[in-house]
Parts: structure tokens; C-alpha cells; sequence
């Protein structure tokens, strides 16, 4: 009766179940453990909803935080279920880079980050959507709002863990203690980030960017472009994606092919070195885009012309940022 009930209701029990549990949980990948890049799961989280969608993809939720570790190859990127493990970006902020040395981007809602293999064309990749942060703090100084660096500490403690035991070399980063902040709308003059060197000159209507900071490491980029002032209910959306989540984007798609367009979209591709997937660079065209605006008269038809140069500087900016080359554009 005695070991029944410290079974039951000991904390050291509680713990010693914990770790047994997560030997084989989501494949036993999560970085459960104190490091020096993470303090440490706690030993009470419900474990839920272990899934399995290959010998090397994972998907299983700490509570209510959706985890995804997955292990991509060049040949997995044409049977793999990428949405089953490759989460989306959630809520309406744009992503920005995660500091301390790792690649990849946090938007105050979801994290992506990414291991590549050295030597060969592949990369693991961890995903993490928390549903709240540990904490429940706000911190509106600096505009993240329920999002966690124990979660950023978790993904990047986890793509570490994951690569050593599929035998891939990391470039391990440091400690992550802050999120950079992300910033808020500007003047199209004052572009510095993501959206800099776009030809705005070609479409005055539009005044207001809202961009994401450049950097080589972020696999998810991010440029919006608005207009106060114009007929404009949606803004014109530059998406660039890198490693796995570049072929997750390119399926999103509504036609296939290295380059091309449709009525309100065009995208790209290039070659980067070591990433199992050709970098996807797209734009998306606002509707309104296409008609011009008058006060006094009905609104006119009118050639769109912001689209395909926006999307050209954008995608040979973030190529060669990212050391890109075999850039492929519309036509």
C-alpha cells in the first residue's frame, strides 16, 4: 500500500515517470532536459496526441503547444506531409530572426528553426506553436505579447538534440534571453528592412511598409505594402522561405514550376547551398492594385505594374543575402 501511494503521489515518482515517458515520446527528440541552452521541462506536462508521420517526422503537442521535429531529404520533400509537420506561421505578426547564432524566426506566435546537414541535402527542423506562453506575460514595451524565450530556448535545445542523434553537424548557437522586438508600420522612405530598395516610385498610392529585419539566418521573410490613402483593403505581401518550409510554401501554390504567376500572385526560386528545397520568393497582388482610383469618376481599369519589380529586387536582395544563386523570375 506504502509504494502504491508513493507511486501515485510522489513528486520524485511523478518525475521518474516523466522521464521514462519522454524516452519515447515524439519520437524522444524533445530537449526535455536542463542544458545550458534550456532549464528544463516541467515533469507535470500532459503529454498529448503523439503522432508519427514517418521514421523521422514527429508531431505531438506539451499541453496545449504543438510541437513538430522532423528530419527533411531532398527525396522526402516529394512523399513527406509537410503540413502534418511543418507548422504554419500563426497571427498576423511578421516574423523576425531569432538572435544568439541560430537560423531561424519566432513571430510571437509560432517558432521555426532549422538545422542543416552539413555535407549532404538535408536539414532537421523544429516547429513549435504555443498555445500560451508559460508565464502569461505581456510585454507591450517591446510588442511581443504571449510568447515565451523558454519556448525559443525549448526549439533550439530540441533541433540540437534531434540532429545529434540523426547524426547531423550543427552549428550550435548560444542561449537564447530576448526576442529582438518587431517593428511597426513606417513611410515607404524610411524601409530599411525586408521591404528596402522596392520601387515604390512606380505606384504612388502606396506610402506604408511593415517589414521584418534583414538577416541570413531567418528562413521565413516577410514585406507588406500599403497605402493609407488608396482604394487598398489588403496590402501587397512579399514572402520569401527558405530550407524545408521553402517547399511547403511552393505547394501552396496554384501552379507549379521554378517561376511563374497567376491573377494575383507571382513567385520565384533559387539554388542555396545545402537546403533540401530551391528558396521560394512570392508576391501577393491586391485586387485593388488594378484599378485606379478617382474622387470625381467611376474607378478605371489600369495595368498593374508594382508586382514584378517589387517581387524581382525582393527575391535578389534576400537571395544574395542568403547566399542564393540560380535566381529564376517571371516573366
Amino acid at each position: 500500500m506504502a509504494s502504491w501511494i508513493w507511486w501515485r503521489e510522489s513528486g520524485t515518482a511523478a518525475r521518474w515517470r516523466f522521464e521514462k515517458a519522454m524516452k519515447t515520446y515524439c519520437g524522444g527528440l524533445l530537449a526535455h532536459e536542463r542544458s545550458e541552452l534550456y532549464d528544463g521541462l516541467w515533469h507535470e506536462t500532459d503529454l498529448r496526441l503523439d503522432q508519427r508521420y514517418g521514421p523521422e517526422a514527429h508531431r505531438c503537442m506539451l499541453g496545449l503547444t504543438d510541437v513538430t521535429v522532423v528530419r527533411v531529404t531532398r527525396d522526402d520533400l516529394r512523399t513527406l506531409n509537410l503540413d502534418g509537420v511543418l507548422l504554419p506561421l500563426k497571427g498576423d505578426r511578421l516574423p523576425v530572426p531569432l538572435p544568439g547564432g541560430w537560423r531561424g524566426v519566432t513571430n510571437g506566435h509560432s517558432i521555426r528553426v532549422v538545422s542543416d546537414c552539413r555535407g549532404g541535402d538535408a536539414a532537421v527542423a523544429v516547429t513549435i506553436s504555443p498555445y500560451f506562453s508559460g508565464g502569461h506575460r505581456e510585454r507591450p514595451e517591446d510588442g511581443w505579447f504571449g510568447m515565451d524565450e523558454e519556448w525559443v530556448r525549448f526549439a533550439t535545445a530540441t533541433v540540437v538534440k534531434a540532429a545529434d542523434r540523426w547524426n547531423c553537424a550543427v552549428e550550435k548557437g548560444t542561449r537564447v534571453t530576448r526576442l529582438p522586438a518587431p517593428a511597426g508600420p513606417r513611410d515607404t522612405g524610411r524601409a530599411e528592412g525586408t521591404c528596402a530598395g522596392l520601387p515604390f516610385a512606380r505606384d504612388k498610392r502606396f506610402d506604408t511598409v511593415t517589414e521584418t529585419p534583414t538577416s541570413a539566418s531567418a528562413v521565413s521573410e516577410r514585406c507588406e505594402v500599403s497605402g493609407e490613402l488608396g482604394p487598398f483593403n489588403t496590402p501587397y505581401v512579399l514572402a520569401a522561405d527558405f530550407g524545408p518550409f521553402a517547399e511547403r510554401a511552393r505547394r501552396k501554390q496554384e501552379a507549379y514550376g521554378e517561376a511563374g504567376r497567376s491573377e494575383y500572385s507571382m513567385w520565384a526560386t533559387a539554388h542555396c547551398p545545402g537546403d533540401p528545397a530551391r528558396a521560394h520568393f512570392s508576391v501577393s497582388i491586391p485586387p485593388e492594385a488594378s484599378v485606379e482610383y478617382h474622387m470625381d469618376k467611376e474607378n478605371e481599369p489600369r495595368e498593374e505594374t508594382f508586382g514584378l519589380p517589387a517581387l524581382t529586387e525582393f527575391a535578389k536582395r534576400s537571395a544574395d543575402r542568403h547566399g542564393c544563386t540560380d535566381l529564376r523570375l517571371p516573366r
